[in-house]
């Protein structure tokens, strides 16, 4: 169940970018003379390390975030936010539990106690990291900024709660509830892709 709501919500971004591809390049002008000239670098018969290539590929998706990647994030979000609006109305469930005033402040003296652990660990991973994480944060800060703030600060959040918080970890409960919370901190820190957010993910 872990995995398998991983691979839905991949599967979901992947559906949702090939979808938008097909839609810029088939209608829009602009957009198809953009990304040829973005990508012109895979017709170059350089040969290109894994970490080159990953990094020229990251470069050039920055330079079409707003059109590709925080639409893609958005959109499926929303999908995302939709499933768990259908799944609680079939089930009747009360889905968010109300937290009084010592549970708020043991859990941000819990958080900011493990943020300064994982900082303090984070500092003694190879510099070559960092490479992969600028990359990463470029990629979802570089555009529009209403359009950052709303998929960045607001529906990719709330979506990673519902995707990991709540279906995830209620697929894994029945095994116990010390491996669902260790199983899905896991999965949303792998979920990064990079040792640096990863880790404070985790």
């Amino acid at each position: 169940g872990c995995i398998g709501w991983m691979f839905l919500y991949v599967g979901i971004e992947v559906g949702v970018a090939l979808g938008l591809f097909a839609v810029y390049l088939t209608y829009s002008v602009n957009f198809k003379m953009d990304f040829l000239e973005i990508f012109s670098w895979l017709a170059t018969e350089k040969t290109l390390s894994d970490l080159e290539y990953s990094l020229n590929m990251m470069e050039s998706l920055v330079k079409l975030s707003d059109e590709i990647i925080l639409p893609v994030i958005g959109i499926s979000g929303v999908i995302i936010c939709s499933l768990l609006v259908i799944s609680s109305r079939k089930s009747d469930k009360k889905i968010i539990k109300k937290l009084n005033r010592q549970q708020i402040g043991r859990y941000m003296v819990i958080g900011s106690w493990l943020n300064l652990v994982i900082t303090i660990v984070l500092y003694m991973i190879p510099e070559r990291f960092m490479e992969t994480y600028n990359s990463s944060i470029g990629m979802v800060l570089t555009g529009n900024y209403l359009l950052v703030v709303l998929v960045a600060g607001i529906i990719g959040p709330i979506t990673e709660e519902v995707l990991f918080r709540y279906f995830q970890f209620n697929s894994c409960k029945a095994i116990g509830l010390r491996y669902a919370i260790l199983a899905t901190a896991l999965s949303f820190g792998a979920m990064h892709g990079n040792w640096i957010q990863g880790g404070y993910a985790f």
